[in-house]
């Protein structure tokens, strides 16, 4: 429809594919900018997580933290 007559070259034509470019740009940056955001706050849980399990005591390992984590729950389940 948009290319029937003398209509086709008109400015409007243009100025809609520059707005059309514009917003496709626009949401590309604005879901890498989401993306990196998630990425970054998903590193700094990984080296959160990091940091706590070298810090964790050297126990026994009946007696680690994780290992108590995991018992509890299917102690009380048995009883």
């Amino acid at each position: 429809m948009l290319f029937l007559g003398d209509q086709a070259e008109d400015i409007t034509w243009y100025r809609a594919r520059l707005f059309e470019t514009v917003a496709t740009v626009l949401i590309i940056f604005i879901l890498l900018y989401d993306v990196f955001n998630l990425y970054r706050a998903s590193h700094l849980k990984y080296q959160q997580s990091y940091q706590n399990s070298i810090r964790d005591p050297p126990d026994p390992p009946l007696q680690s933290k994780l290992f108590l984590r995991r018992v509890k729950p299917i102690a009380a389940h048995r009883k």
